[in-house]
């Protein structure tokens, strides 16, 4: 059986208080998932017309994870990014772990 995010936060961790001004002073107002500005004069319901560049608020480690309802796990979010995220983590370094491997040498300069 599926949880509410009300039951996560009730059950999994501490509830905690923030305004929407503490959330936009720490990180931004663009989508944290895609990087683009987030219309305010959007819908924020979802499925409502225009609602996929409206504001939503995305834990980035979800509750369902043993995420927590701090200010630091609660960003700005597109509603379509949101909603396609789902419950997964998105690493902030998108990098490869390690160094690719060229299949062709540098050439040196002397």
């Amino acid at each position: 059986m599926p949880l509410n995010s009300k039951v996560h936060i009730e059950r999994f961790t501490e509830p905690c208080m923030y305004s929407l001004f503490e959330i936009f002073f720490l990180h931004g107002t663009s989508c944290h998932i895609c990087k683009l500005p987030i219309d305010f004069s959007a819908p924020r319901q979802a499925f409502v017309p225009g609602w996929e560049k409206g504001l939503q608020f995305d834990h980035v480690i979800p509750l369902s994870r043993g995420g927590s309802d701090q200010i630091e796990n609660v960003k700005p979010s597109h509603g379509l990014c949101n909603l396609s995220k789902g419950n997964k983590i998105i690493s902030e370094n998108k990098q490869p772990r390690y160094k690719p491997i060229r299949s062709v040498p540098r050439a040196k300069y002397y």
